[in-house]
């Protein structure tokens, strides 16, 4: 649609575009398969004239490929929609097979060997280790100031991970566990890999982390 003046925008009833002073105009639809996706408007308040029916076929070309780009875009937003429902219906179901295999067992060691390794299988990490405050070294200024955390804690880019985790932790994270309001173990994950925790990551592991305190407890 190519519209030449104000004159020419009242008699189609574009009293918008006659209202702003526009002198010329041009509309072309945005299909795609048949089926229209949108609209593309141009306007002009200089002069009259500026777009001609001559125009009109690149424009639709224009529109078109840009109906392209569109349904492209949402494509990619609906996967990406897609691949993070069922991450989060995988993190759920590994989640809830971990808890039952903690809760299964009455062996301790069994305990802390499957919330480590499901510690694992979340974020992932290359090392997990459940240190019990008890047997943390007090001197140590480190043991010292994540037994007094209460929430998940990232470390700072750089900072050294404790020495259980062994060499090679180029990333990681504590979660403090506790029960009756004090803090009765230290859950730590690490990776070879530079790429840091996130906090959501962190707020997996100290879930995972409190229910496999219970499962420990029922197993003692």
């Amino acid at each position: 649609l190519v519209i030449s003046g104000p004159e020419e925008a009242k008699a189609l009833g574009l009293h918008s575009a006659a209202g702003r002073g526009v002198r010329s105009a041009m509309v072309a639809p945005m299909s795609m398969g048949g089926r229209l996706v949108g609209v593309m408007y141009l306007d002009s308040r200089v002069a009259r004239g500026v777009f001609t029916r001559s125009g009109t076929d690149a424009l639709v070309v224009l529109t078109n490929q840009v109906a392209l780009g569109l349904e492209t875009a949402r494509a990619a937003q609906l996967e990406l929609a897609v691949l993070a429902a069922t991450r989060e219906r995988d993190l759920a179901e590994t989640f809830r097979a971990a808890i039952a295999r903690m809760s299964a067992s009455l062996d301790p060691a069994v305990v802390v060997q499957e919330l480590t390794r499901t510690v694992q299988d979340l974020l992932p990490a290359d090392r997990a280790v459940l240190v019990d405050a008890a047997e943390w070294p007090v001197d140590d200024p480190l043991s010292a100031a994540l037994l007094d955390l209460r929430v998940p804690y990232l470390p700072a880019s750089g900072q050294d991970p404790p020495a259980v985790l062994g060499s090679g932790i180029r990333t990681w994270l504590a979660a403090p566990l506790t029960r009756r309001d004090r803090t009765c173990a230290v859950l730590l994950a690490g990776s070879n890999s530079p790429d840091g925790y996130t906090d959501a990551q962190a707020q997996v592991v100290a879930a995972v982390g409190e229910q496999g305190i219970v499962a420990l407890e029922h197993a003692r």
